[in-house]
């Protein structure tokens, strides 16, 4: 993956804030207020099954429930929903997939607060088992090459990875058939 595979999420039309929140204190009210505050010229879905709208936003109860296809979800969720989250956006057909169909890239940001708590090896596995249920033949992923922890998820999960130093990334794919 090269860096202009990237528009979808440093140059997003559109972004699902899955999780946006009317509290202050959650992490899904910050960020939909900065996208908001920012001026981002997209389309903004706000995702809470919970609310018709958030901070003044019309809100949909779920990915599936999108108008259009999100060019990026910022998942603000509690870390054990993740899972379900990534499952709603395969089944509603919001994973990026090549044209072949057999390839489905995903990727899970985990914030620091997580970390060495073994979630990330966790929502590795959730996202494997996933795509295995949906027949997909080939997982790829990207982690940046100081992320030593991801690196060795990547590692015990069977990922092939190659370093892209021009570009500052390690790319890992994983055969699933």
């Amino acid at each position: 993956m090269s860096i202009r595979n990237l528009d979808k999420i440093f140059r997003p039309q559109r972004v699902a804030v899955v999780g946006a929140s009317d509290s202050p204190k959650s992490v899904g009210y910050t960020v939909l207020r900065n996208l908001v505050s920012s001026g981002f010229p997209g389309v903004i879905y706000p995702v809470n099954p919970k609310h018709e709208a958030v901070q003044g936003i019309q809100a949909y109860p779920d990915v599936g429930s999108l108008p259009r296809v999100p060019d990026l979800a910022v998942v603000c969720t509690p870390a054990p929903v993740v899972p379900g989250i990534v499952r709603q956006c395969g089944e509603a057909g919001r994973m990026v997939a090549n044209p072949d169909l057999d390839v489905v890239e995903y990727a899970v940001f985990v914030a620091d607060p997580w970390q060495d708590k073994g979630l990330g090896s966790l929502l590795t596995a959730r996202c494997l088992e996933i795509a295995r249920d949906w027949g997909i033949e080939k997982v790829r992923a990207e982690t940046t090459l100081d992320n030593t922890r991801m690196i060795r998820i990547f590692g015990r999960y069977g990922f092939r990875m190659k370093d892209d130093v021009e570009e500052g990334v390690v790319l890992a794919e994983k055969e699933l058939r």
